[in-house]
C-alpha cells in the first residue's frame, strides 16, 4: 500500500554581517526573502513580519523605492509581540477610567498602588 504525505518546503535565512537596521541590509533581506517566495510560491506577494524599528526601516525602502520594493511587492506588517502590546495597551485605555481599579481594590484583590499599575 502506498501512503501519500503533503510535505512542505521550508528555509532557514542565514545571519547578516552587517547590522540589520542599515537601509542596505533591510533592501538585502527584503531582496533575498522576494528570490525565496518566488522559488518556493511563485507570484505570491513576500509577507515580512517586523519589530517596531525595523518596520519603520522597512516601509522606508518601501517609500523610496517604490520600483522594486513598493506596496503592491512587499507586505509589511508588524510582528505578534508589537500587534499584541497594541492590542494590551488600548484594552487598558478602555478600563481606565471605568471604575475597574476601585472594584479591585474593593474587591481586596489587589491594592490601589497595583490596581494602577496592570494598567
Amino acid at each position: 500500500m502506498t501512503v501519500e504525505h503533503n510535505t512542505k518546503k521550508t528555509s532557514l535565512l542565514p545571519l547578516l554581517r552587517d547590522q540589520a537596521h542599515y537601509v542596505a541590509t533591510v533592501r538585502h533581506v527584503m531582496d533575498k526573502i522576494k528570490d525565496i517566495v518566488a522559488f518556493f510560491n511563485p507570484g505570491q506577494v513576500p509577507v515580512i513580519a517586523l519589530d517596531q524599528p525595523m518596520y519603520a526601516v522597512a516601509k522606508q525602502v518601501q517609500w523610496h523605492w517604490p520600483e522594486n520594493y513598493g506596496e503592491d511587492k512587499f507586505v509589511i506588517m508588524f510582528g505578534g509581540l508589537q500587534i499584541e502590546m497594541a492590542a494590551l495597551r488600548s484594552v487598558g485605555t478602555l478600563l481606565k477610567d471605568s471604575g475597574w481599579t476601585g472594584t479591585l481594590v474593593e474587591a481586596g484583590i489587589a491594592s490601589a498602588g497595583t490596581a494602577e499599575s496592570f494598567f
